[in-house]
Parts: structure tokens; C-alpha cells; sequence
């Protein structure tokens, strides 16, 4: 739920009840007659109509405004002034896109994707705690080796197969089939100028991109915000006329590992998730994402990141 509301009175209440019975009654109505009809079948008549179903329905619809107005439901986060980063995509996005567009910083070099993970630091998570390993990734990522291996649930086969074909075109989060072989990818770190909004100046990006071909894995564009006293990891994926924010919770794992999530909290308090930035509001995706970053027993650095959209989990490994 992305909202909450306060019982006002029996009234407003029985109103948005009554709303809710008569859509659900009126829709299974218009199903029916439209079978019916399908198979030539008189059931109800047109005059009937406008009784059983089109009065019923304004009623109702009427019902649930005037519960709704005087019910009065608050937000339990504000969406719309979640940090906006204004770096849009177009049809194609691609590894030289920064470049293409201006956005990149020759003057100022990174070598990581955070500056300082001390700055993450609050009670419940201490960054010294963290496997040495884990955090010298994302101070020093342009250090690292990278490849990807990934598999995909069963579940997802279609959003995998339509997922694929978009983002082929678009070159941008362009997660390979499964298929169980590693592929190996360039990995760069690229300064990013921002000269529109000077609150989000200190900007870098990850630009990930296949060795085996031209294709483009992902461009995200990293930046952090902290609001009531908790900072969060923010990643940016320009995309069509707009783009994708996701905004991590830092929490410790097992054994000194790390693990960024997007997945809300009960009670749904704080930023983490998924939003579709526009120009003048956000809009929350039904998309969570979990990163788990940790050192295995042959002390290889290992990240698993998975996702989950509409409830169908799927992941890959770095």
C-alpha cells in the first residue's frame, strides 16, 4: 500500500464499500451479457440494461467519490519529491551515451561506484564490518574483473522473452539469456557533468558492456540522498524520455557480505524502490531488486543480483 487512510465515520465508509460491491457486480453483469451474446442469447434487453447495469453503476461510482472526498486518504511517503536526477534517455541508449550527449566529465577520473561507504554508516550498519573485499568494490570498482552468468526462473519466460527484445533495442539493462555460460564485460567508471542541478553534481557512472560483441549491458549513473536520518544508494537508468530510479537500502549479510535492496519495508517507511522518473512526478514500478555481495570460500568476490516484477524472480551473478 502506498497510502493509508483514517476512519472518518460509518458513513464514508459503507460508501467506499458500497462502490467497491457494485464495480464488481456490474463487471461480472458485462461479462456475462457478453458472452451471451456471443452465443446469440437474449438474457437481458436494453431497457433492462440501463437498470441492472449503467444505474447501478453511476450510483456507484458517485458512492465511492463522495467516501473517497471525505475520507481524506494520506500518502504514507511523498513519491513526488523523491531526488530526481534530469539525465533522460531516447530510443537508444548504448555504452557511449554519456559521451554522445554531453554528460561526460574528462577532467575528473573515479575509480568506484561510492565514494566512502562511511557515509552509509547509521545504528543498525556499520561499514568496518563489511568483508575488506566487498568494500573495496565499490570504492575501487574500475579495479575489477567483471563477467555475468544468468539464469532465469521458469515463471519468467515471457517477461524474460519481452525484456530481451526491448532492451536489445533500447542497449540499456540488457541482461543476457540464460544460458549458463560466463561472459565476460568491459567495465568503466565515467565522471558525469551536471550542470542543471548543482545538488546533483558529484555524479559517476557504471558503464558495463559485453566483450564478445557491441552490445551494451547497462549504463547506471550513481548518486546518493538521505532523508530521516538514513542514506540511500541511488541508481539512475536513462531510458526512453525518461528514466528509472532505484533507490537501496544498505544492510550487512552474513559472514561481512552486503546487501542493497529495494524491497519496502513493512509499513512501507522510506525511500527504497522502484520509480519511473517523468518530468514532473514519479510513478512507483511493481519491480523489487535484491543485491547480495559477498566472498566465497575461494575468497572470489561474487555479487547475485535478483529481481523480482510482478511477483516472477529471476537473477544473474557478477
Amino acid at each position: 500500500m502506498f497510502f493509508t487512510y483514517r476512519k472518518k465515520n460509518t458513513v464514508t465508509n459503507l460508501c467506499i464499500q458500497l462502490s467497491a460491491v457494485v464495480i464488481v457486480i456490474t463487471t461480472v453483469l458485462s461479462v456475462i451479457q457478453g458472452i451471451l451474446q456471443l452465443q446469440k442469447l437474449a438474457w437481458i434487453n436494453a431497457e433492462q440494461w440501463i437498470w441492472y447495469h449503467e444505474i447501478p453503476l453511476a450510483i456507484g461510482f458517485v458512492s465511492g467519490i463522495f467516501g473517497w472526498y471525505f475520507q481524506k486518504p494520506t500518502e504514507k511517503n511523498n513519491i513526488y519529491q523523491l531526488p530526481q536526477i534530469n539525465i533522460n534517455g531516447d530510443r537508444y541508449i548504448g555504452k557511449d551515451f554519456l559521451q554522445r550527449n554531453g554528460y561526460e566529465d574528462p577532467k575528473v577520473s573515479h575509480v568506484g561506484i561510492m565514494y566512502n561507504l562511511d557515509q552509509f554508516a547509521r545504528a543498525d550498519f556499520i561499514p568496518n564490518l563489511l568483508h575488506p573485499k566487498v568494500r573495496s568494490f565499490f570504492e575501487n570498482t574500475s579495479l575489477y574483473d567483471v563477467a555475468i552468468q544468468a539464469r532465469w526462473t521458469k515463471a519468467a519466460w515471457l517477461f524474460e522473452k519481452l525484456h530481451r527484445i526491448w532492451t536489445n533495442i533500447l542497449q540499456q539493462t540488457n541482461v543476457p539469456s540464460p544460458g549458463g555460460a560466463i561472459i565476460p564485460l568491459n567495465s568503466e567508471i565515467i565522471s558525469v557533468i551536471n550542470k542543471e542541478q548543482y545538488w546533483n553534481k558529484k555524479l559517476h557512472a557504471w558503464v558495463l558492456s559485453y566483450q564478445d560483441s557491441d552490445d551494451t549491458f547497462v549504463v547506471g549513473i550513481y548518486s546518493d540522498h538521505k532523508h530521516n536520518n538514513e542514506r540511500y544508494l541511488n541508481i539512475t537508468f536513462p531510458i526512453n524520455k525518461s528514466n528509472r530510479a532505484t533507490f537501496f537500502r544498505l544492510e550487512h549479510g552474513v559472514d561481512g557480505s552486503l546487501q542493497l535492496t529495494s524491497i519496502p519495508r513493512r509499513g512501507g517507511m522510506g525511500d527504497e524502490g522502484n520509480f519511473l522518473m517523468l518530468k514532473n512526478f514519479s510513478i512507483r514500478l511493481p519491480l523489487n531488486e535484491h543485491f547480495y555481495i559477498w566472498v566465497d570460500e575461494y575468497g572470489r568476490l561474487q555479487v547475485t543480483h535478483r529481481f523480482w516484477f510482478f511477483g516472477k524472480n529471476s537473477q544473474y551473478r557478477i
